[in-house]
């Protein structure tokens, strides 16, 4: 939909950014000054004939008319819109994707002047609603229960519920006509409620199409048979109704009005969303789906993380979409990119697959492809690319490598490749063998900030070693590898979901309770004690220069762990040409923080915070005079380049925004 003005963006060119800091691509709101199809225009039109004017009642104010947009929230003549056309779901799990179509639109109804006799002036513009003592636009546009649809969605869904439905209830009482019922919803699930309130009361009361009528109180019995999870999967074919609905009414209304309308109703997708997460059984449904409702949802996910997210709520939004990205082998339609050129032979291989060095733009990137031994391999591998691309997706911090998107290769496997930036030091092994006297204090000390990070975020690595710390041009280090990563969340819910399947990363660095199997004969799940544990055997691969056991095979290495033994303080070599663990920072302060780090016992290891405080204390740590960070953001930022319209735009600020929006919109920021 392109309204000139709409809280709906297409994401193409533009930057904001969002309340978490992180810098995302969104293009100019249509019909900002930038926008091509930005022509303002006068609320009457030049024609001839008495032209329509948007309804004005004698209690409103000169300030109130001039705080409205100048230019209408409908198309004009001359612009396109766009329909939504759902591609059908491809075999063998093959992404279903939303595409759209360019159609040039006929005449709006709404962009041409239409004869003042024949629109009479509707009971809602003339008279206040009975219990609300206002008008019809001021109640749907004025909501303040005191309660933070953030911090308490729940109850705020209630509240806006009885709110709306409360409306319905007035104006039927205002106008005697039953049929207004229809566009309540008070015993079902639904979203966009207040924009259904609108279209509906004014196409029976202000002249509306018959024809069209018809057709809305149809949908509207249709979606009142659906469930949450089927509303939810179809929020964009909701949205898209009802914005086509907006376009045929048959006369003109405020531009204000119907942004402070939709960012109501897109405060409550957010609020109905996370209720919905935050119910086990609900939980359950939605990360069963597959196919295009799926990856509807997936979408919607994503897009809501795009912002902040409270908390409190985060890691279920996060758990949600890993989960069912994972389930499903799907992964965010925004996540995609192209333009990418990259090299024809790997950099670097391995058994998980082959790493390339590409180019987007200016930029150096590495590309990962996973390999494909088997066609029998093709849903698992793209389960856990999916799980990794998703995961890796939500993470920002200093030592963490950022995250890119992802790119579909051109070839016959159709593969498809995660995307971050290039690090010419390599991981920490290769940066160490070049630059032997390296303080590793300092470099353990960006791993236990990163590892710190991932668990405030309620994620587990899983897969920690030297190979998956890369070093960046300033000698920092960030943790890399999300193949393995598993989320938690803050709190228990009504039901329980177990998110991994066991421990599975590199045997000379997985903690010992990892060996055991539980009662169904699945190995124990990762846990922040187990990336604890595999934090010391990293730290001792750099202090010593050797794997952790270099000595001992992988079936040995079982016992050796169950009776609690571990490698030896490394000593300071006999040849002056070999790795000093002294020179690295190796201290009996630092070997006794590597100790308690892989305890026996998972209970008595120490948090990451414990560790950042620790190594931070450290008496002969010396002074860190590297840069804090050798990345430009935004012009990795300026990667998200092809996202569609963005469901929850209408959180940001606008200028339509009322106060008590405004106070909404700023309570969503931390």
């Amino acid at each position: 939909m392109d309204f000139p003005g709409a809280p709906y963006i297409d994401a193409r060119n533009s930057i904001f950014n969002n309340a978490q800091g992180d810098q995302i691509n969104y293009i100019n709101f249509p019909g900002s000054p930038k926008h091509p199809s930005f022509a303002p225009r006068s609320q009457s039109d030049t024609g001839s004939g008495t032209s329509v004017r948007v309804p004005q009642t004698p209690e409103r104010s000169a300030s109130d008319r001039a705080g409205e947009s100048s230019h209408s929230m409908v198309p004009s003549e001359d612009q396109e819109r766009v329909s939504p056309i759902t591609a059908s779901n491809s075999h063998q799990g093959h992404r279903s994707e939303h595409t759209y179509q360019r159609a040039q639109s006929s005449p709006s109804l709404l962009s041409q002047s239409v004869p003042m006799n024949s629109v009479p002036m509707s009971i809602l513009h003339t008279k206040q609603l009975p219990t609300f003592y206002v008008y019809f636009d001021d109640a749907l546009t004025t909501f303040e229960p005191g309660i933070s649809p953030w911090k308490k969605p729940v109850d705020w869904v209630a509240a806006d519920s009885k709110h709306v439905n409360s409306i319905v209830k007035a104006i039927e009482q205002l106008t005697g006509n039953d049929d207004l019922k229809q566009a309540g919803f008070p015993d079902q699930f639904i979203i966009y409620p207040r924009l259904i309130v609108y279209i509906f009361s004014h196409l029976i009361l202000c002249a509306g199409d018959k024809s069209l009528l018809d057709g809305f109180k149809e949908t509207l019995q249709k979606w009142k048979a659906w469930d949450s999870t089927t509303v939810i999967h179809n929020h964009h074919q909701i949205k898209d109704y009802l914005f086509d609905m907006f376009r045929n009414l048959r006369s003109q209304h405020s531009d204000s009005t119907f942004q402070k309308v939709v960012a109501y109703d897109v405060i409550g997708l957010s609020a109905r969303l996370t209720t919905l997460i935050s119910n086990g059984d609900e939980f359950k449904k939605l990360v069963s789906l597959t196919g295009s409702a799926a990856q509807s949802v997936i979408n919607l996910l994503q897009a809501r993380l795009d912002f902040w997210t409270d908390p409190e709520y985060k890691p279920r939004h996060v758990k949600t979409l890993v989960k069912l990205s994972k389930n499903s082998a799907l992964f965010p339609d925004s996540l995609v990119l192209k333009g990418i050129e990259y090299d024809g032979f790997p950099a670097e291989g391995g058994g998980f697959g082959n790493v390339y060095k590409g180019r987007l733009g200016g930029l150096t990137i590495a590309v990962k492809v996973l390999k494909v031994y088997r066609k029998t391999d093709l849903d698992k591998l793209r389960k856990q690319f999916s799980n990794e691309a998703v995961t890796w997706r939500q993470l920002n911090h200093p030592n963490v490598l950022p995250f890119l998107g992802i790119y579909r290769l051109d070839d016959k496997a159709q593969s498809v490749g995660l995307l971050s930036p290039w690090m010419d030091n390599g991981n920490v092994r290769d940066f160490l063998s070049e630059n032997p006297n390296t303080n590793c204090v300092f470099l353990a000390s960006d791993i236990a900030e990163g590892l710190q990070y991932l668990h405030s975020q309620y994620i587990i690595h899983g897969d920690l070693k030297g190979f998956n710390i890369l070093i960046s041009p300033s000698g920092r280090a960030y943790i890399a590898d999300f193949g393995q990563a598993t989320t938690k969340d803050s709190k228990p819910v009504v039901m329980t979901v177990n998110s991994t399947q066991g421990g599975s990363g590199t045997m000379k660095w997985q903690a010992p309770e990892l060996l055991d199997l539980n009662l169904d004969g699945n190995g124990q799940p990762n846990t922040r004690a187990t990336d604890i544990y595999a934090f010391a055997m990293v730290c001792y691969e750099m202090f010593s220069g050797e794997f952790p056991f270099h000595d001992i095979c992988d079936y040995n290495l079982i016992f050796i762990l169950k009776g609690g033994k571990r490698s030896s303080r490394p000593l300071e070599p006999p040849e002056p040409s070999g790795p000093s663990p002294k020179t690295r920072g190796l201290d009996d302060d630092m070997w006794l923080l590597i100790e308690a780090c892989w305890d026996q016992d998972p209970a008595k290891r120490p948090g990451a915070d414990h560790i950042v405080k620790s190594l931070r204390e450290l008496p002969n740590c010396g002074i860190d005079k590297r840069p804090r960070s050798d990345l430009n953001l935004t012009s990795l930022s300026q990667m998200w380049s092809n996202q569609e319209q963005h469901p929850f735009s209408a959180l940001l600020s606008s200028r339509e925004d009322n106060d008590i929006l405004r106070n909404m919109k700023w309570m969503s920021k931390p």
